[in-house]
């Protein structure tokens, strides 16, 4: 993006009314570390100068990890900027799927980079993408990431979606696998003593105790709570994963351009008013049909455009896994904990866990 293109994008973001009091960028791309540590000293400073009083900014690297180096490093400590790294387990793993243009394994690579982060102590998280080959292997992953002192781990699902035309997870028995492999990381992880952050286990926690289930939120759904650009300032709302694709029932989705519209002006875009309108329908069925409706407020648009064909409809892959059988498991290990526990001990228990994970 140039920085032209990028002042006059951050310009309309700060000056529309869909501004919260704390802007999150997250750098996502293929891999946004290609540009050097110049460009975003001087992206960041931009960014400062038409950040508004009170206004809080937070930067978020998505990477491979394979191009860091020392600069890389002191750059994320300098700034504060939150670092994800994409890797999907031990070498055998992560390499079937994680390649470079002339075919070879990025595993080497990456961990390299992670060693660097740690090196400099940058915090880090890292992604993992569960596909049908690494479902079975849950103990190889718990061990390599005690191995690798990786303390925060996120699991996406292989999903059917954009580029992605099929999962390897579309097969009869992936919800019990899936269970399985949960169970089995959980167990790992309350008696192994490791200090380890799974974000599904957290968000699923949290789901049982602290979600308001008569008004859950979705950011996913709502428009403009995300708001994704492309670097010729074309841009999309909903989820990131829609920019510019092209659809059959939509046509490419793009609902404006901020080097001439504003924010707000996308209300008339028609391509925007049909897929609000089927979103806004998806999710009324979801609330109608779901029972786990109040945990994820009617799940992520791309997912039904891609499983559905349209994002007027409800149930996917990532509800099946991510919110049900994750919520359900979630529920059990809570029982398992404190079946025996009286109740003032239980108010005691949830009141450590809101402090845990308001410190975290």
């Amino acid at each position: 993006m140039e920085f032209g293109v990028l002042r006059e994008v951050v310009s309309k973001i700060v000056s529309s009314p869909y501004l919260a009091s704390t802007l999150r960028v997250c750098w996502h791309a293929g891999e946004p570390t290609v540009l050097p540590v110049e460009y975003y000293e001087k992206a960041f400073s931009i960014i400062e100068s038409a950040r508004p009083h009170g206004v809080k900014v937070e930067h978020l690297f998505q990477t491979n990890g394979t191009l860091l180096n020392e600069e890389w490093c002191e750059f994320f400590k300098r700034h504060s900027v939150a670092v994800g790294v994409s890797i999907d387990g031990p070498e055998i793993i992560n390499d079937t799927c994680r390649i470079d243009r002339q075919g070879n394994g990025t595993f080497k690579r990456t961990m390299q980079g992670i060693r660097l982060l740690q090196r400099h102590d940058v915090l880090f998280h890292v992604i993992a993408v569960l596909s049908r080959a690494s479902l079975s292997k849950a103990d190889v992953l718990f061990e390599f990431f005690v191995e690798h002192q990786i303390h925060q781990v996120c699991f996406n699902i292989e999903e059917q979606e954009g580029a992605n035309p099929k999962s390897s997870l579309q097969y009869s028995e992936v919800e019990t696998e899936f269970r399985n492999f949960f169970s089995i990381y959980y167990s790992r992880l309350e008696s192994s003593g490791f200090p380890h952050w799974v974000r599904e286990i957290d968000f699923a926690m949290n789901a049982v105790f602290w979600s308001d289930l008569a008004a859950p939120s979705n950011a996913l759904t709502e428009p403009f709570a995300s708001v994704n650009v492309d670097y010729l300032g074309n841009f999309a709302t909903f989820c990131p994963e829609l920019l510019s694709m092209k659809t059959e029932n939509y046509g490419q989705l793009v609902f404006g351009n901020l080097l001439a519209d504003r924010l707000e002006d996308c209300s008339s875009n028609k391509i925007f008013q049909r897929a609000n309108e089927d979103i806004q329908e998806g999710v009324r069925l979801c609330k109608e049909t779901c029972s786990y409706f109040g945990v994820c407020g009617g799940g992520a648009p791309s997912n039904k455009l891609y499983e559905n064909g349209t994002f007027a409809s409800s149930e996917t892959l990532f509800c099946r896994l991510i919110i049900k059988a994750m919520t359900d498991l979630a529920l059990g290990w809570v029982e398992e904990k404190f079946s025996s526990v009286t109740p003032p001990t239980i108010m005691a228990n949830r009141g450590a866990t809101k402090d845990a994970r308001e410190i975290s």
